[in-house]
């Protein structure tokens, strides 16, 4: 296995050395033993019906050079560009990642689905970015409901007791029945029902939860706002 692999690495990297061995086998060019004054005199007597000669009329050996040259170099760009764009997926993907992290750090408890419509890329992709950097251990995520909620670590370092406070106001129907109260105080359950013209049935289910987690008390009959 291990042989199979330094094979496989020497064809990967075979372009390369003969690039540098045409290279190091180039014709070497060695400086005249004359000044520069004469090298510019002689160039400006050269006689102008100078014989030019192409590259088809070089030596055989010059062309396949020359040739081999090119080739290895075009070899070597194809088996190193893949590499290349690679990094550059990998930075855009981290660029997006960290905006993500940014956008959840600015709002604790946001739903994956909140974040869908902001950066209005794929699910599987935002899922992506999600899974990662829970993984990394740079936010949580909790189920609450039908709903995933992202939360930053540092959120349940300072802020943990107000995690359930933070899923629970997610529901506008709560939000609504919190504002209602705080504007008119102590209400009857059946006052904030035809307040807020909801149904008994769910504004009880609602009232529950709002007292479970400290936000009102409630006796059964009167609901207050917890201060």
């Amino acid at each position: 296995m291990r042989a199979k692999f330094s094979v496989l690495l020497l064809l990967d990297f075979l372009p390369v050395f003969l690039i540098l061995i045409s290279t190091s086998e180039a014709a070497t060019v060695k400086p005249a033993n004359i000044s520069d004054g004469e090298l510019m005199e002689r160039v400006k007597n050269d006689p102008a019906d100078e014989i030019k000669v192409s590259f088809w009329d070089l030596p055989l050996w010059i062309k396949m050079h020359h040739i081999l040259t090119l080739v290895a170099g075009f070899i070597a760009i194809w088996k190193l560009l893949p590499f290349f764009i690679g990094k550059i997926k990998v930075g855009l993907k981290n660029r997006s990642r960290k905006k993500v992290l940014e956008f959840i750090t600015r709002n604790p408890g946001v739903s994956l689905k909140d974040l869908d419509v902001h950066f209005k890329i794929s699910r599987s992709t935002l899922r992506y970015h999600v899974d990662v950097l829970e993984r990394e251990g740079k936010i949580i995520t909790i189920k609450a409901g039908k709903e995933r909620l992202a939360f930053p670590v540092e959120y349940f370092i300072f802020n943990g007791r107000d995690v359930d406070k933070a899923i629970v106001l997610r529901s506008d129907a709560r939000k609504r029945i919190l504002d209602v109260l705080s504007k008119n105080g102590d209400m009857t359950l059946g006052e904030l029902a035809r307040t807020l013209e909801m149904n008994y049935k769910t504004l009880h289910y609602h009232v529950n939860i709002l007292q479970k987690v400290g936000f009102v008390d409630f006796d059964g009959r009167n609901v207050k706002v917890r201060l």
